[in-house]
């Protein structure tokens, strides 16, 4: 997810938006009005616009910005009260309380971008980690309004696909052919992750390469939007280990079944016993996300016996070919 954080597009650090740390799931809206393609430099002085006629918007008395996100149509996300706060757009204090907003940066009329739509996407996925459930609604679900549109309301009743990353040629690459991959780069930082026995426990990422330099963001564990032909190297370190303990990492395949993500597939594999202390291990996964089932790609970790480990460390390194 390109996460554009409140302080970047110019808002105060933090939300005085009512907590909300949990709801029933994710409501999406549009702007409802002529909304003209623009270049990505002009995006935030849009959302910047938005906000200051909430703020100026006197009868419905808004704290922050109505929306806990919003996407651009290049598919950049910017976080508007963000995650655990209420959000003010949904057309009263029950709706409001039963599911926070995402707004696309879409107008009454044309067709949402690919980029629009993923960005919207991984922006309701984001939510859903962080308290949200699993129902996705239309503003028009919840109060008497046509928002968010035809299209994106067409998408929200097909179950928020996420498009492809980018358009496929006519014949898709395979890692055979000589077409040239993308890079995935994703590692953590100052960010822990305690793994108790016997339990598979999923890895989180805070910073992404984008190509010139790291980004931080917020912590999430898809190290690959599908559909793609991969191959993922893994390295994590851990501490705590005790002698004879052994380390099982795992890249695991989900799929959307319609109402949340389920895991579809993993390739286990095991580490030798370990002597104790701190123990670095990296693995490597060559495969296949089909397009059919909105895949994505997430690390594992498990400790089959004795007690629980710490990784401090863990960074993921991926080519891959759109498929």
């Amino acid at each position: 997810m390109q996460l554009i954080a409140r302080t970047a597009w110019g808002a105060p650090a933090t939300s005085p938006a009512a907590a909300l740390p949990s709801a029933r799931g994710v409501a999406v809206h549009y702007l409802g009005t002529r909304y003209d393609s623009r270049p990505h430099s002009e995006c935030a002085a849009q959302v910047r616009s938005i906000r200051s006629a909430h703020l100026a918007n006197k009868a419905e008395n808004y704290a922050d910005i109505a929306y806990n996100y919003l996407v651009c149509e290049h598919g950049h996300v910017y976080e508007g009260r963000g995650i655990g706060r209420r959000s003010g757009a949904n057309g009263g204090t029950a709706q409001n309380t039963s599911h926070y907003a995402v707004c696309a940066l879409h107008g009454t009329t044309g067709q949402p971008s690919a980029d629009l739509l993923r960005g919207l996407a991984e922006a309701i996925a984001h939510l859903q980690q962080h308290g949200a459930g699993q129902e996705v609604v239309c503003h028009g679900d919840l109060t008497a309004t046509a928002c968010p549109g035809g299209p994106l309301t067409s998408w929200v009743r097909a179950g928020h696909p996420l498009p492809p990353i980018s358009t496929p040629p006519a014949t898709a690459p395979t890692p055979e052919e000589d077409a040239v991959p993308h890079r995935a780069l994703l590692e953590t930082s100052d960010y822990v992750r305690t793994v108790q026995p016997n339990t598979w426990t999923t890895l989180n990422f805070n910073r992404l390469y984008d190509g010139s330099k790291w980004v931080t963001k917020d912590p999430e564990p898809s190290i690959l939007l599908g559909p793609a032909y991969y191959t993922v190297s893994l390295a994590v370190r851990v501490v705590g280990l005790e002698r004879g303990q052994e380390v099982q990492l795992r890249l695991a395949r989900y799929r959307h079944d319609g109402k949340k993500y389920v895991r579809a597939s993993a390739m286990p594999i095991s580490s030798p016993v370990h002597d104790g202390g701190k123990g670095h291990f990296v693995h490597t996964w060559t495969g296949h996300v089909p397009a059919a089932d909105r895949g994505r790609l997430r690390a594992e970790i498990l400790v089959p016996q004795g007690p629980g480990v710490t990784v401090d460390y863990a960074r993921a390194e991926g080519l891959y070919w759109p498929a």
